[in-house]
């Protein structure tokens, strides 16, 4: 077989350049686990996390100043500043994804390096695809259910900022409470029934996220967890998750968490489709988000919330996840 053919084969790759690392295991995590159609699977994922003025300047340092007139390779910069040994390419990664909060109160803040980075990194099959969150990541938790008709107009204070104070203000979402679900029943397994191993810890939860018979789940809880923790824990257990999947997914209707959170992502996708036409045009329906899909304007997105927000009194940023939106980049029909 030829090197060219063996390249080829290896090319499964994806690299995540994030604020931090528990992306993977949140919003991420979720959504590779709720859409296998992306053939994304964790073992072939780089995380490296920096902050977005900090990457800028390894760009510069690398391309100089003029970097957004190079064909720029992240994976390159990425494995050099890991000391990974093995210089890494982009030929190596089928996508490349840049995930970052807005941060506007950063004092690093400048809406000309913001713009340069959004501009620039337009395709995650190529140098990456920038998104940008609207205040921070955590902003698909921020709607209370659906539908919701507020959520085209919802927006916040530039005086609020990110961190704690907005992740207080959608700790009860009822988004917040479906996507916490397996770290609250990792930490179960682990802290009260005292599984140590990690590895055998997440194949468990796996297994049970898979189950969707109401009427035979503990049952089928308890047999699964028994050859780790002895019957009379897993039968705790057992019951402990079913109240919590029973009042916060679809495991009374017969639906695995797998099939119900899915159907949960979609809508979000859906409605941060509508909500990126609607701070361009205006439109203030959530009808053709097909077609309201493909007019996207990161760049203008960015533009404008740059100046909306740039009063530091009256001042406000329109609530948007971009990161969703990598599903549909990927094949729209997924949602």
């Amino acid at each position: 077989m030829s090197e060219e053919n063996n390249e080829i084969r290896s090319r499964r790759k994806t690299l995540l350049i994030v604020e931090g690392n528990q992306e993977k295991n949140e919003l991420f995590w979720l959504i590779f686990m709720c859409f296998p159609e992306l053939q994304i699977h964790f073992d072939n994922i780089w995380i490296y996390g920096t902050n977005i003025y900090m990457l800028y300047d390894d760009i510069v340092k690398e391309y100089e100043e003029e970097w957004d007139l190079e064909d720029i390779d992240l994976p390159y910069i990425v494995s050099r500043k890991l000391n990974l040994g093995k210089i890494q390419y982009k030929r190596d990664f089928v996508n490349i994804f840049l995930v970052f909060d807005y941060e506007r109160h950063d004092p690093s803040f400048s809406k000309e390096k913001i713009a340069r980075l959004q501009k620039y990194f337009s395709d995650s099959t190529d140098v990456g695809q920038l998104y940008l969150n609207y205040p921070m990541i955590e902003s698909y938790q921020d709607m209370p259910g659906f539908p919701n008709s507020n959520f085209l107009n919802h927006k916040v204070s530039i005086r609020v900022q990110p961190g704690k104070v907005y992740k207080s203000t959608i700790r009860n979402s009822v988004i917040t409470n479906l996507t916490s679900l397996p770290q609250k029943m990792r930490e179960i397994l682990k802290d009260r029934f005292g599984m140590a191993d990690d590895k055998l810890v997440d194949n468990c939860l796996l297994n049970v996220l898979s189950l969707n018979k109401s009427a035979t789940f503990v049952s089928e809880v308890t047999e699964l967890l028994k050859p780790c923790i002895g019957v009379e824990k897993a039968y705790t257990a057992a019951n402990q998750f079913y109240f919590l999947l029973k009042t916060t997914s679809g495991l009374e209707n017969d639906i695995s968490f797998w099939e119900y959170t899915r159907s949960v992502f979609q809508k979000i996708i859906q409605y941060q489709i509508c909500k990126a036409d609607r701070i361009v045009s205006g439109n203030v329906s959530f009808s053709n988000y097909y077609e309201r899909f493909r007019n996207i304007d990161y760049q203008k997105i960015l533009s404008i919330q740059n100046e909306v927000s740039s009063d530091v009194n009256t001042g406000y940023i329109w609530v948007l996840n971009s990161s969703v939106l990598f599903v549909p980049d990927y094949n729209l029909s997924l949602v």
